[in-house]
């Protein structure tokens, strides 16, 4: 409106404008402030959802490098696995050859006493070997059962955020469309 038309109006027109003004004023302000919030509660989501993203990779490199050092033990322990089976095939051979020597007979009787006992002890060592490593295994195998839980159940937190959003987000909208008819 212009200057001339405003001075031409009554009191009582003029009144009702700036009563009808301030009203869309304060409705403006009013979703102004529900907009803010929308955009504060946004906000926090994306932060929750970067921090989040860089704990499961912290995580996930923790596990990398304890399944690395898991692979690297395992296959120490099939190498020393192998040498004790060829150590335990050598000293049996060798206990035979001297079984079948006539000439070294009382040291036939000093190895036979002491050879099996050394035996017996590499293949305990071997069995025990074993046993750590399907042990590593399995908790490695558990470790990662619950990252993938982790990530399953944050994955779930963040998608219903997503929809608390939407909704509010349309709840606004039918109240805005409401107030201009």
């Amino acid at each position: 409106m212009n200057v001339k038309n405003l001075r031409k109006m009554s009191r009582k027109d003029l009144i009702e404008i700036l009563l009808m003004m301030s009203k869309e004023n304060d409705a403006l302000k009013e979703e102004l402030k529900e907009k803010s919030e929308i955009i504060e509660e946004r906000k926090i989501i994306a932060t929750k959802t970067g921090s989040i993203a860089s704990a499961s990779l912290k995580i996930n490199k923790v596990f990398e490098t304890a399944q690395k050092a898991a692979d690297e033990y395992l296959e120490n322990v099939k190498k020393l696995e192998k040498q004790y089976k060829l150590e335990c095939k050598r000293l049996e051979k060798e206990r035979e050859k001297l079984k079948n020597s006539k000439e070294n007979n009382n040291v036939v009787k000093k190895v036979t006493i002491s050879e099996p006992i050394k035996i017996e002890k590499t293949k305990e060592k071997t069995e025990n070997r074993t046993l750590i490593k399907e042990k590593t295994k399995k908790v490695l195998d558990k470790s990662k059962k619950i990252i993938n839980k982790v990530a399953f159940v944050e994955k779930g937190k963040k998608s219903k955020k997503d929809n608390k959003n939407k909704k509010i987000t349309k709840k606004n909208v039918s109240k805005n469309k409401q107030k201009n008819k």
